[in-house]
């Protein structure tokens, strides 16, 4: 299985992935000054198709960016015959119409609290509980990811946003 980190550019962060190896790429875009225009560049569904991959994960939290924008992003990738799983952390009622959407077109949607995942639910979300609960002897990563070694932290680049695999998933 081949792993494609997809990641993001901010004003504040200064972080690149350069020396996290290959398959570690810029993908998105995340205001954190203004936290009002946080996008996905319309070349990442470029780059996943060039990695040959036909399973995309999206680690999905609305601080990211729009729910919206990720509705747009989900629909290039079901269009591209891609599986799409979005992994959802933080829903939010006002996002439930667009991740509904999503699932309509065939994207699998999980969450980690039982709770949100009955709030998806009862609006009418396909939505799939699954619990994170697992212990880990991985130290805490620090708020900033700025001086992290990504060498040392190779493990932990997936859990940033998307992971794009070329692995099947079975249900």
């Amino acid at each position: 299985m081949a792993v494609h980190v997809i990641s993001c550019r901010s004003e504040t962060s200064g972080v690149t992935l350069n020396d996290a190896g290959q398959g570690a790429h810029i993908g998105w875009y995340y205001d954190d000054k203004s936290f009002a225009h946080s996008f996905i560049y319309t070349e990442t569904v470029d780059l996943i198709r060039s990695t040959g991959s036909n399973r995309v994960i999206v680690q999905y939290h609305p601080g990211f960016f729009p729910a919206e924008e990720l509705r747009r992003f989900v629909k290039e990738c079901i269009e591209n015959r891609w599986q799409v799983i979005i992994d959802n952390h933080r829903f939010r009622v006002e996002d439930g119409q667009a991740l509904i959407e999503m699932a309509a077109m065939g994207a699998w949607v999980f969450f980690h609290r039982l709770a949100e995942c009955n709030a998806a639910k009862e609006l009418g979300l396909k939505a799939i509980y699954s619990p994170i609960g697992l212990k880990s002897n991985i130290p805490d990563v620090p708020e900033s990811i700025g001086g992290r070694d990504w060498k040392k932290s190779r493990q932990r680049l997936s859990r940033l946003v998307f992971s794009v695999l070329t692995r099947t998933f079975k249900r």
